[in-house]
């Protein structure tokens, strides 16, 4: 079996030549393995529609998971504690009423949903990056220099 998957990748791509002699360019190339290798070329488009069809329905039925571990859950909350205790934090909601705030503005991640650890720490880092434009002088080593 692996021969024949040799074989067939290099008789559909692997030299233009041959990909020229059956059709012409890149679409020859592409019609003859589906031309020459039914079931092959079937297997290959079937896949494709899969891959593609696989894309937009994963996004259709993509279902939200809420986390339920209480070791993550408190983590997040002490992330978040973290950021909210700080001089821009306080600044921020003074400056922008809830109603007039943008997508622009820091927003504090939903830490009932469930994400991996990596992208927690993303959406925490992102956060407090955008809390730093508030901060009172607008430095982010106001601090270092007060405490």
């Amino acid at each position: 079996m692996d021969r024949d998957a040799d074989g067939d990748g290099e008789a559909a791509g692997g030299s233009p030549s041959s990909g020229t002699r059956a059709g012409g360019g890149t679409g020859g190339q592409w019609k003859k393995s589906k031309k020459h290798e039914n079931d092959h070329g079937s297997s290959l488009r079937s896949r494709r529609e899969s891959s593609s069809s696989g894309a937009s329905s994963q996004n259709s039925r993509r279902q939200i998971e809420y986390e339920t571990d209480e070791a993550v859950l408190a983590r997040r909350q002490k992330q978040i504690d973290y950021g909210k205790n700080t001089l821009g934090y306080e600044t921020y909601i003074q400056q922008v009423p809830r109603h007039a705030r943008t997508k622009e503005h820091p927003a504090t991640p939903q830490k009932h949903l469930k994400y991996s650890r990596r992208a927690w720490d993303g959406l925490i880092k992102v956060w407090r990056k955008k809390l730093h434009c508030f901060d009172p002088n607008g430095d982010s080593s106001t601090f270092d220099e007060n405490a």
